[in-house]
């Protein structure tokens, strides 16, 4: 079954002319996605009172994650041949 599905995916990209992300293009993605996650969790963390159990964290965790987000994006925007 996997294989049928797989094969009605691939016939479905390439009618509509869909590319799946590879090689840096996809790394990138990921790390993009990666540091999303965690801002969600320190997001969280704050909410909840659970810093570095302190009460405060050590260094600004949220604008690191977001600097490193913001470098991934203008990286992948760089490779991009999408027109944004």
């Amino acid at each position: 079954m996997g294989m049928i599905r797989d094969a009605k995916i691939a016939g479905f990209q390439q009618a509509t002319g869909i590319k799946p992300a590879t090689g840096e293009e996809l790394a990138l993605l990921e790390r993009i996605q990666d540091a999303a996650f965690d801002i969600i969790r320190i997001v969280e963390n704050h909410k909840s009172g659970i810093c570095d159990g302190d009460g405060a964290w050590g260094g600004d965790v949220m604008g690191g994650l977001l600097r490193n987000i913001k470098g991934a994006h203008r990286q992948f925007m760089e490779l991009s041949v999408v027109p944004f």
